[in-house]
C-alpha cells in the first residue's frame, strides 16, 4: 500500500486530474479511514466523469463511514445506476439494509453482489447475517456462506463471527472455538468473538472460558443476552 500510494501521488504530481491516480489514492485514504483526505480526491474524480461507479461508491463508503446510512444508500445506488454490474455496492447498500433490519431487502442485495461475484466474501458473510437474523431465515444457506467467506478470507471477522454463532448452535465447541480465535486474530478485543469462544471453552469443559466471557462482559455488559437472543445457550 505504501508503494502504491508513493506512486498515485507522484502521478498527481504530474497530472493532478488524472482518473487513475485519483480513484486509487482515494481508495486508500477511504480505508484507513482519511476521509477528510479522500473528500477531494473523490470530488474530482466525480467531477471528471472516469470510474463514474468508484466515485459514487466511495461517496458512499465515505457517508457510512460518518454515519449517514440514508446518504450512503442513495450514494450506492447512484454507483449501481452507473454499472448494474458493480457487486460491492450491492452489497455495501445490503448492510445498510441489514442495519435498517430490512433483512429480506439485504439478503436481495447480498444475492445480486453474488450473482456478479460469486468469490465477494463482504457479500457471503453479510448473507449469514441477514439470514441468521431474520425470523425464519435460511439457516443452511447462512451456514453454506458462512463456511465459503471463512474459508476463502480467513481474516473476514464477520464471516468468522457467523460461522462461529451457528457452530455454537449445532454444538460444535471446538470449530466454534476455532472460528472466533481466528476473528481474534484480526479484532483481538471484539466483545462477541471474546464470548463466542468462552463459551465453546466452556461447553467443552474447560472452565476458563469464563473468564473470556468475563472479558466480554467488560467490553459489552448486555452480550450474554445477545447471544441467548440469536439461539445460543451460554451456560
Amino acid at each position: 500500500v505504501t508503494d502504491a500510494l508513493r506512486d498515485y501521488n507522484a502521478a498527481l504530481a504530474i497530472d493532478e486530474t488524472n482518473a487513475l491516480a485519483l480513484k486509487g489514492r482515494a481508495s486508500i485514504m477511504i480505508a484507513s479511514g482519511q476521509l477528510d483526505a479522500a473528500e477531494p480526491l473523490v470530488q474530482s474524480l466525480l467531477a471528471s466523469g472516469a470510474y463514474a461507479a468508484d466515485a459514487h461508491f466511495f461517496v458512499g463508503e465515505m457517508a457510512r463511514l460518518r454515519g449517514d446510512p440514508e446518504a450512503a444508500r442513495v450514494a450506492y445506488g447512484e454507483a449501481i445506476s452507473a454499472d448494474r454490474r458493480y457487486a460491492p455496492a450491492y452489497a455495501s447498500r445490503g448492510l445498510i439494509k441489514q442495519n435498517a433490519l430490512d433483512y429480506a431487502g439485504a439478503i436481495e442485495d447480498y444475492s445480486a453482489a453474488l450473482n456478479i461475484n460469486p468469490q465477494l466474501t463482504t457479500a457471503m458473510a453479510g448473507r449469514c447475517w441477514s439470514n441468521v437474523l431474520m425470523q425464519d431465515g435460511n439457516l443452511g444457506r447462512a451456514r453454506s456462506d458462512a463456511d465459503a467467506a471463512a474459508q476463502a478470507d480467513p481474516r473476514n471477522v464477520q464471516a468468522q463471527l457467523c460461522r462461529g454463532l451457528l457452530q455454537l448452535r449445532a454444538g460444535e465447541w471446538e470449530g466454534a472455538q476455532a472460528s472466533y480465535e481466528a476473528a481474534l486474530e484480526v479484532e483481538p478485543g471484539n466483545p462477541s468473538a471474546l464470548f463466542g469462544r468462552g463459551v465453546a471453552r466452556r461447553r467443552s469443559g474447560d472452565n476458563e472460558g469464563r473468564d473470556d466471557m468475563n472479558r466480554a462482559r467488560d467490553f459489552e455488559p448486555h452480550i450474554a443476552r445477545a447471544f441467548e437472543d440469536l439461539g445460543v445457550r451460554t451456560y
